[in-house]
């Protein structure tokens, strides 16, 4: 009885472990593709960015944006995964390192990724929704 309950212990834990890779293999090829980002709120920040994540797992973005009557626009790259419903990104270039340092990581709670709507949670607990562009 003991061999047994070993033995199904360790399906489960297969089954488990191949239902989370799934999962994640799913999440990634749902997240690959251009998503752009719009924000309005006048009184603190407005703008939009554009990412796009590609199958190699690199990404590449831009963004224009006015906060505080102040205008800032950037580019980047970084390299991406998602790991245990987390999207973590890896700034490998930055055109404004003071505001995205190069080597810097962020970590994003995925909330919602579909076919249309990419909703996440950051570092700093806001909530951010974009939309599919391609």
């Amino acid at each position: 009885m003991s061999k047994n309950l070993t033995y199904l212990s360790i399906l489960l834990l297969v089954f488990l472990i191949s239902c989370s890779k799934a999962k994640v293999s799913e999440q990634e090829a749902l997240l690959v593709g251009t998503w752009e980002l719009k924000i309005s709120e006048p009184a603190l920040m407005s703008g939009v960015g554009v990412v796009e994540y590609k199958s190699d797992k690199t990404c590449h973005g831009e963004a224009s944006f006015k906060m505080m009557g102040e205008s800032m626009s950037f580019t980047f790259s970084a390299t991406w995964i998602i790991a245990d419903g987390k999207l973590i990104t890896k700034i490998t270039k930055s055109s404004d390192p003071e505001l995205l340092k190069v080597g810097s990581e962020e970590v994003d709670i995925i909330l919602q990724l579909d076919e249309k709507v990419f909703t996440y949670r950051d570092s700093e607990g806001d909530v951010y929704s974009e939309t599919r562009k391609k």
